[in-house]
């Protein structure tokens, strides 16, 4: 694990140590161990889950000026009441693919191409009670973002 901060603070040395934690929790491969003790999100089994480096370095890698920055991406409402949601954050004008995704790995629902000026609004899918993930591409700068979802 201090490899992995020792790579993630040498691409980005401003990080703080929350944000560091942050980049760790959500680039984690939840789910990964036995069934009856892994449940999904944390547990005391094991944690959120097994590092990924690379996941990990992607959030990480992320300059200031017209990139965008994992930190600055929120979506909302979170936790879900409704199939909808709004991603706030993106950089206006520049195209991103959005995929929901479920604990399993399934894709759920694509958007390709899809503009923002100040917020990105996700409709038209049908998910029931659980955890997912929004993955968000940026295509302008190749960067992927991930971020958890939950749905009442």
């Amino acid at each position: 694990m201090s490899g992995l901060i020792s790579l993630i603070l040498s691409v980005k040395p401003n990080l703080t140590v929350a944000q560091v934690r942050q980049v760790l929790e959500q680039s984690s491969q939840d789910l990964v161990g036995i069934p009856a003790e892994d449940t999904p999100g944390w547990d005391q089994y094991y944690g959120f889950g097994r590092i990924n480096a690379f996941n990990a370095l992607n959030n990480a890698l992320l300059s200031s000026g017209n990139n965008l920055q994992a930190e600055n991406i929120a979506i909302y409402p979170n936790p879900l009441v409704e199939n909808s949601f709004s991603i706030s954050g993106l950089i206006p004008n520049l195209p991103y693919d959005i995929e929901i995704v479920s604990i399993e790995g399934r894709s759920l629902k694509k958007l390709y191409n899809a503009t923002a000026n100040d917020v990105l609004n996700v409709e038209g899918f049908s998910i029931a009670s659980g955890i997912y993930f929004v993955t968000i591409y940026d295509k302008s700068n190749q960067k992927v973002f991930k971020k958890k979802i939950i749905k009442k």
